[in-house]
């Protein structure tokens, strides 16, 4: 029996043999498959990292675009002008040229002239002579003159100009005195002066004032 064995059954050693080249074949094939799922899965561990980048960069914009990962800015720094009142001159001197009107010719209280002027003003009403001296020796002159009432005093710095009812020689006129000042007194003078004719003359009902 040892040297003779059925035809189509193959010697026990050679089965082995074959037996061992199908394992390692089935072996090999089983790795390959395990092989191919560690690859998937470390093909997918790609992509939930490149989910967590993504994320994270979003977060990051996000952060960004609130200003929250920037260092704050320092606040601009304001200069205030400090504003130093200083009262308008215009409107100390219109009070003077008003004053000068009501207590002096109105009021009638000449001997205070030198409180308005100074001694050596110059004077362009052609009638008076310059200076507080031209004042006191033009008393037929400024005789004429009777104020009455003053409508408007008018002024920007150094000038003032004054509209006033008078009468002048008995009739009634309107005149317009301008005064330069200079250090809190009248230093140069004009004057105007316009008869206004009776009411019945008159071409509209304006008025002169």
């Amino acid at each position: 029996m040892g040297g003779v064995h059925k035809t189509g059954s193959a010697p026990l050693g050679h089965r082995l043999r074959r037996w061992r080249r199908g394992h390692r074949h089935r072996a090999t094939a089983g790795e390959r498959r395990a092989r191919g799922r560690v690859a998937g899965g470390r093909g997918q561990r790609p992509g939930r990292a490149g989910e967590q980048v993504d994320r994270r960069r979003a977060e990051a914009g996000s952060i960004a675009a609130r200003g929250l990962d920037r260092v704050p800015e320092p606040a601009p720094v304001v200069e205030i002008a400090a504003t130093v009142f200083v009262p308008d001159a215009g409107e100390a001197n219109k009070a003077l040229a008003a004053d000068l009107l009501q207590s002096v010719f109105i009021a009638g209280a000449f001997d205070r002239l030198g409180e308005y002027f100074t001694p050596d003003y110059v004077q362009h009403n052609p009638l008076i002579g310059d200076g507080l001296d031209g004042l006191h020796t033009a008393g037929a002159e400024l005789a004429k003159y009777h104020y009455l009432s003053v409508f408007k005093v008018l002024g920007q710095g150094d000038f003032v100009m004054t509209m006033s009812h008078v009468t002048y020689d008995g009739q009634d006129a309107a005149v317009y005195d301008l005064f330069r000042m200079a250090g809190g007194k009248i230093v140069e003078h004009w004057d105007v002066l316009q008869p206004i004719p009776p009411e019945s003359e008159w071409k509209n009902s304006n008025g002169k004032f």
